[in-house]
C-alpha cells in the first residue's frame, strides 16, 4: 500500500522503520543503564558501547529486514548509514538548540518537532541514499 506525498512510501517499511528505530532508542537506552550501573563504566564509554552495538543492530535490521537491501556492497551501505545516522545526531542538537534556546519552545515540545524532523531525515536518507533501489 502506498500513499503519494512527493515520493511514494510504502507503509509497510515505514512502519518496519519506526520498529526498528523504536527498538534501538529503548535496547541503546537499556544498554547504557546497564554498562553504567551494572558494569561500572565511565559515562561516555557506557554510552559509546551503547550506540555502537545498536548502530550495528539498527544497521542488519534497516539492511534485511526494513529496506531488503540485496546489494553486495555491505562496506559502503554501512559507511552511508553511519553517516546517515551521524547528520541526524548533529540535526538532533541543532533543532533541540534552536527550538528550546533560540525560540524558547518548552524543552519536551521542542524535542517533538526536532524527532519528527529527524525522523524524516534519517528515513530518507536510508531509503534513498543507503539502500538505494
Amino acid at each position: 500500500m502506498y500513499y503519494d506525498i512527493a515520493v511514494k512510501i510504502d507503509v509497510i517499511e515505514l512502519t518496519k522503520y519506526v520498529i526498528v528505530g523504536g527498538s534501538s532508542a529503548l535496547f541503546e537506552s537499556f544498554l547504557f543503564v546497564i554498562f553504567l550501573s551494572r558494569l561500572g563504566m565511565p559515562t561516555l564509554v557506557a554510552n559509546s558501547l551503547a550506540f555502537f552495538i545498536i548502530y550495528i543492530y539498527g544497521f542488519l535490521m534497516q539492511k534485511y529486514w526494513t529496506f531488503k537491501s540485496e546489494s553486495a556492497e555491505f562496506h559502503k551501505e554501512a559507511l552511508r548509514f553511519f553517516i546517515v545516522v551521524a547528520v541526524g545526531f548533529l540535526l538532533n542538537n541543532f533543532f533541540v538548540y534552536l527550538f528550546v534556546d533560540i525560540f524558547k519552545i518548552l524543552p519536551l515540545a521542542g524535542k517533538l518537532l526536532e524527532v519528527g524532523i529527524v525522523f524524516f531525515w534519517n528515513y530518507f536518507g536510508q531509503k534513498k541514499w543507503v539502500f538505494n533501489r
